[in-house]
């Protein structure tokens, strides 16, 4: 049994659960630039990794014939990736703005939330499958892999939290730590075929590339532009060293 992906599958668990903890200790670095500097990375690994790998899956699906009444499938399967995201912050967003707690602070109904937790599972738990296969790259590349996923899942928590806040707190990262050790047990003890490989990392891809855009772009969040070039170009260098 392969132990590097159940390390990294457990650290990352670990790492989804207690984010508010480590997020607290904001009085060391502010927020706003542990946020940026996540999205630096987050976007560096997206397109000088993620998107080769959507071209490689792109490439095994024509190869395997799947879904050959379709087009670029993969590349099909990450846009409705963005699309559902998407789709998902804009409900998220209206639900929050109609709905306050007894402290006056805006959250989202209890349908939404759901709604989101699962979806949200979903995507942990197609994460954990590729963990499941991470020592596969070598360890060089499954150790920046895991820390792109790190930092991806700083910017999930920042979003989930804003929106749903005690609900969130209380149980929703418990089911995505679950989820993503799930994702990882059933990637190790399944056969998958390649085309589902293909498939996995096309979803993962759009959704990645959406859920950090969607936090460090708009110009009503406080950003911090240095921390978000660190990050980048850092990572950026990384990746074509190792």
């Amino acid at each position: 049994m392969p132990l590097l992906p159940i390390v990294f599958s457990l650290a990352l668990a670990a790492l989804t659960a207690l984010i508010g903890t480590i997020r607290g200790a904001d009085f060391i670095i502010a927020e706003f630039r542990w946020m940026s500097l996540a999205a630096g990375i987050s976007v560096a690994y997206a397109f000088l990794e993620l998107l080769p790998e959507l071209h490689s899956a792109q490439v095994e699906l024509a190869l395997s014939g799947f879904l050959d009444v379709l087009h670029n499938e993969a590349y099909l399967l990450a846009f409705v990736s963005v699309a559902l995201f998407y789709a998902l912050e804009i409900v998220a967003i209206r639900s929050r703005r109609t709905g306050r707690g007894r402290e006056g602070r805006e959250h989202t109904s209890g349908g939404v939330f759901t709604v989101h937790i699962v979806f949200f599972a979903l995507y942990f738990f197609l994460i954990g499958d590729i963990v499941a296969a991470v020592d596969e790259k070598g360890l060089a590349a499954a150790l920046l892999f895991c820390i792109a996923l790190a930092f991806h899942f700083f910017i999930i928590d920042e979003g989930l939290r804003h929106h749903h806040r005690v609900r969130y707190d209380r149980w929703g990262r418990w089911v995505l730590a679950a989820a993503l050790v799930l994702g990882t047990v059933n990637g190790m003890f399944s056969f998958a075929f390649s085309t589902m490989t293909a498939l996995l990392w096309a979803f993962v891809a759009g959704g990645l590339i959406l859920n950090t855009l969607k936090e460090e772009l708009p110009e009503s969040k406080e950003s911090c532009l240095p921390s978000f070039f660190v990050g980048a170009i850092l990572f950026a260098i990384l990746l074509q060293v190792l």
